[in-house]
């Protein structure tokens, strides 16, 4: 359940311009704070942290950071 709640705030992060505050609720976090915890525990980065990368487009198709040498 957790895995599927954070997909669907990945897809939100990366295609909407909603607050972290709006995408928890659509995600199904009534605590905003509790889902960024939960958010960075999964993800290894903060819910910001992650549109920002992924808005530069450095992210790989899975979530995770690329790494460029």
């Amino acid at each position: 359940m957790t895995r599927l709640r954070i997909q669907k705030a990945k897809d939100l992060l990366a295609t909407t311009d909603y607050t972290v505050t709006r995408i928890s609720e659509l995600s199904g976090y009534s605590k905003p704070d509790y889902f960024a915890f939960v958010f960075k525990k999964e993800t290894g980065m903060p819910p910001s942290y992650y549109r920002k990368k992924q808005s530069e487009n450095q992210l790989t198709p899975n979530g995770s950071l690329s790494h460029t040498f």
